[in-house]
């Protein structure tokens, strides 16, 4: 290992380690059980997660398995020392402010108690403004380098989607993408979104098609990565799951919250690949599933890869040149042996069988995504999966199954209307097929706004919005120095971009004092 660091990487650690920080606030956390509950709050105030929600209550009494307290405005400060409860997302409740709340004890999933700490709290007050700016800028400039940002109007303004393409770093690898745009609104008759270039890269976009879904009230719609749509309505959460070294993780995957599984960034004898183990039940008719994952990937991920394009030197550009003319398979398997998509494994008769996989997300918003498969015809009452990529390589919300029989899905494909470029120029002829005609946005603030005429709706019916989209994109990456052969010809065996990325972990763990 390397005994000194560049500016730009120690730049990077130090805005990884201050997420870290940031995230813990200026505490220590342990988890509690229900029936050490009374006595910590009989000490410290009661924070309360529900949903994305956080709700304050200083003052709280428990009497026949019942909290009950006021419920007052929510501030950071007040987390130094209190005792966090997450709430499972059912049975719905209510709170409001200057109101007392009642929350029966067999609804809480999770307790957590945050105590005060001095150092962390000095640091974080001299220093979290300036963090909070260097976070937002310094990861999305140093660290993310993935693919272009999709934004869609809500009738007042434009608010972030996600990300179109990811992973997509060399022209074999272009690919279809398929966002579904929960915030896209009619406006005047007309849907509008943008796509943008906000770091360092060039971003070569191939079609930008818009599919709109008139489906029941009662369903979701959602597409696989093959572009196949697929109705949901009746999706389940898993009955266990399992990350490595046997702790149950089913409260922080089973809900769209503030709770979210991510692998253990501190354990130095951690296992190379993360795994979450997951038991389904199964009812003894079905032959297929749809396997729903709300997830994202890590800046991490990001800047390990930046760490492997270092490795190239001054020869990263010629690298990069002749990826251009590598088979798109070979590319592919690349990437799942060094665990960077994540991968579906099926119980099959107490083998492991690979099923499939979930194209890389992107770091900078959670997204849905879904895979269908058949069942094995055992039959038995119950399903076994497990996820599997490299270690902190993903973040994942919510995993659901779905065993309801597919709905006949038609989209329909609005006209589009225009699409004008940040020069104002005219470019949907660009945009409108699958072709050989590109919109190239090379240069961060290059964007372009894209509008559809917004199709008839069917009463009775309920509106998804999926963009569907071509492209691919190139890292700017600009490392000097001579090229390290010796270590990238261990990058032909599987595995060796997260053993790589592991040991880089062990040097953030000990580089922000563990």
């Amino acid at each position: 290992m390397k005994t000194s660091l560049s500016a730009s990487r120690a730049l990077a650690i130090f805005l990884i380690g201050s997420v870290l920080l940031l995230s813990s606030g200026c505490s220590t956390t342990q988890d509690l059980i229900v029936e050490e509950l009374p006595s910590a709050i009989s000490k410290k105030s009661l924070i309360v997660h529900h949903g994305a929600d956080r709700w304050y209550i200083p003052v709280c009494e428990i009497n026949d398995q019942i909290l009950t307290g006021k419920v007052e405005v929510y501030d950071q400060r007040f987390e130094q020392s209190s005792v966090h409860i997450y709430i499972s997302p059912l049975p719905t409740m209510e709170f409001v402010l200057g109101q007392e709340a009642t929350v029966p004890l067999n609804s809480i999933a999770k307790i957590e108690t945050h105590d005060f700490d001095a150092g962390k709290t000095i640091l974080f007050l001299i220093g979290a403004p300036i963090l909070i700016y260097l976070v937002a800028l310094g990861l999305v400039l140093l660290l993310k380098q993935s693919c272009p940002f999709i934004y869609t109007y809500n009738g007042e303004s434009y608010t972030f989607a996600g990300e179109i393409y990811s992973g997509a770093i060399h022209p074999p690898l272009e690919r279809h993408d398929y966002l579904r745009l929960p915030e896209l609104q009619p406006d005047d008759g007309e849907y509008r979104i943008q796509i943008a270039n906000r770091v360092k890269e060039i971003q070569h976009t191939n079609l930008m098609e818009l599919q709109v879904y008139d489906h029941p009230a009662e369903t979701e719609v959602l597409l696989d990565r093959r572009g196949v749509p697929h109705s949901l309505a009746a999706m389940q959460s898993p009955v266990s799951a399992i990350a490595p070294g046997g702790c149950s993780v089913l409260k922080e995957v089973t809900a769209c919250d503030s709770l979210v599984y991510i692998s253990d960034l501190y354990t130095e004898d951690a296992p190379m690949l993360d795994e979450v183990l997951l038991t389904f039940d199964r009812p003894p008719e079905v032959a297929t599933a749809k396997l729903v994952v709300r997830a994202k990937n890590s800046f991490w991920l990001d800047y390990m890869y930046g760490e492997f394009a270092a490795l190239f030197g001054d020869r990263f550009s010629e690298w990069q040149e002749k990826q251009k003319t590598r088979p798109e398979e070979q590319l592919r398997q690349w990437s799942l042996d060094q665990g960077i998509p994540l991968s579906l494994y099926m119980d099959n008769g107490g083998e492991w069988e690979f099923v499939d996989f979930y194209h890389v997300a992107g770091p900078m918003a959670y997204r849905d995504d879904l895979l269908a498969f058949e069942l094995p015809v055992d039959g038995s009452g119950q399903l076994r999966l497990k996820l599997v990529a490299g270690r902190f390589f993903w973040e994942i919300d919510r995993i659901a199954i779905d065993y309801s029989d597919d709905l006949e899905l038609q989209p329909t494909l609005p006209p589009l209307l225009s699409a004008i470029d940040h020069n104002g120029c005219d470019v949907h002829r660009l945009i409108s097929q699958d072709d050989d005609l590109y919109l190239d946005q090379p240069e961060i603030g290059d964007e372009t706004t894209i509008i559809w005429k917004v199709p008839a709706t069917v009463a009775g019916m309920s509106r998804t919005a999926v963009l569907h989209s071509r492209g691919h994109y190139e890292i700017i990456r600009n490392p000097s120095g001579r090229i390290d052969r010796e270590q990238l010809l261990t990058f032909r065996e599987p595995e060796a971009f997260i053993r790589f990325s592991n040991n880089r972990l062990l040097e953030l763990y000990h580089l922000t004092g563990n």
